[in-house]
């Protein structure tokens, strides 16, 4: 469930959802699943102690296909299985739990109002999703080096906060029925100094069924009938539209297809306020650039307002590809521009870790290329050093404190939080603390 009332509670759904696997956990294992197979035995010893026929239908049927669900949820929820075939996890997932409530309400009468209490509040939750947070439009798909492909969704250009989520469905072909999630990579127009558009941008790599079939490539789209006004891209015309400082993520490259699409969200909560910050960190690995991308054009574009009292920020970016960059280029390009007319410093450093892609031309302007990962405990040294000489600079006894935001694996996330955890104890208070969002 989306739509929580943890909502009311300023929490996402995505910050309580380790409640649903703890949840899940305790339920399912030591729980109903157990709790099933001793009622079933114990069903099983009356039947043989009283001499009577052991037969399977009507309601023992329906118990031990309970029971059965039961087994398939906790082996597919296991978590080498569920990360190495997430797909086949979720249709398990979502199947199993339909399993059980259906096999439920034929097992026994009395359980009835809790399995249509459970129905009814899946189906409310799927209702108001679709009838509150749902948008039907058109959206362009055009591809770029990287093996990225960029989704702008027309004339939805507000309604977002930076670093939101939304999911994407597309009303074509049988994938329609499916739904993704993809982190919006543009901040909304009242606020974003390049959204001239009126649009929500996306950015899809090809990491699995949904996005190889459904938006990559060419010939998938064509295959299931999802491509119109289809367009070849020529990339080596990049340079061309680049030298013409085209800024916006929508003029890039060429179109490949338009499609009918259904956005549903935005999703997504915040704690660390960027814009309230002296210096914001953006950090990101591969393809989680999407947030920092967004968070910098709100920052920017607040600044420019005088809604925000940020006067420095870094955007470190790790990458083993530079061609991922392009889908960014131009927008970055110009939100730094716009960024250092209005006297906001920006640093923005690319790392790559691989070295047969350093010496490729990188498009963002004002990138530094750093061959090397990023170390993230001397970043946060040079962070506070510069945050604590601006202090002094302008003689405060205290700063506004350093915003760190970070979107990427697993591992960098960790090493984000280690790095805040065991930064300069004196230096973090006279900045005015260390806040983080991952």
């Amino acid at each position: 469930m989306k739509n929580t009332p943890f909502g009311i509670l300023g929490k996402g759904y995505e910050r309580v959802n380790f409640l649903h696997r703890f949840v899940g956990k305790l339920k399912v294992v030591p729980g109903l699943f157990v709790s099933g197979l001793i009622h079933g035995g114990l069903w099983l010893r009356m039947h043989l102690s009283m001499g009577q026929p052991i037969v399977f239908q009507g309601t023992p049927l329906a118990g031990l296909i309970t029971i059965c669900a039961f087994v398939v949820i906790l082996l597919s929820s296991i978590k080498l299985f569920r990360s190495r075939f997430y797909q086949t996890f979720v249709i398990l997932h979502v199947l199993g739990y339909v399993t059980v409530l259906v096999a439920l309400w034929f097992h026994k009468e009395s359980l009835r109002p809790f399995v249509g209490f459970a129905i009814g509040t899946v189906v409310l939750d799927m209702l108001q999703g679709m009838a509150i947070h749902t948008h039907v439009r058109s959206a362009v798909l055009t591809p770029v080096p990287g093996g990225m492909t960029k989704i702008q969704v027309e004339n939805l250009g507000d309604g977002w906060r930076a670093g939101q989520h939304v999911y994407l469905r597309v009303m074509k072909g049988f994938r329609m029925f499916e739904k993704h999630p993809f982190t919006i990579a543009n901040a909304p127009s009242s606020l974003s100094p390049t959204n001239h558009h009126q649009s929500l941008v996306l950015v899809a790599k090809a990491t699995g069924d949904f996005t190889n079939v459904s938006i990559f490539p060419l010939h998938s789209l064509q295959s299931i009938g999802l491509a119109t006004d289809v367009v070849k891209p020529n990339f080596h015309e990049e340079k061309d539209a680049h030298d013409e400082k085209d800024t916006s993520l929508s003029d890039c490259d060429g179109k490949i297809a338009s499609v009918p699409v259904a956005i549903e969200g935005p999703y997504g909560r915040f704690y660390t306020d960027m814009c309230l910050h002296e210096t914001a960190v953006l950090i990101a690995g591969g393809s989680g650039f999407t947030y920092c991308s967004a968070t910098l054009e709100d920052i920017i574009g607040s600044y420019i307002k005088g809604d925000c009292v940020t006067t420095k920020v870094y955007v470190i970016w790790a990458l083993r590809d530079l061609g991922m960059t392009h889908v960014f280029a131009p927008a970055i390009n110009e939100t730094i521009e716009i960024a250092q007319k209005a006297g906001l410093d920006v640093t923005f450093r690319i790392h790559i870790s691989s070295s047969s892609n350093y010496t490729v031309p990188c498009p963002i302007d004002h990138a530094e290329l750093i061959p090397r990962r990023v170390d993230v405990h001397e970043l946060m040294r040079e962070t506070l050093d510069c945050t604590v000489a601006g202090i002094r600079v302008r003689n405060a006894s205290r700063g506004r404190g350093v915003g760190v935001g970070v979107c990427g694996p697993t591992a960098l996330i960790a090493s984000v939080r280690n790095a805040v955890a065991s930064s300069d104890v004196i230096l973090a208070s006279k900045a005015g603390g260390i806040s983080v969002h991952s």
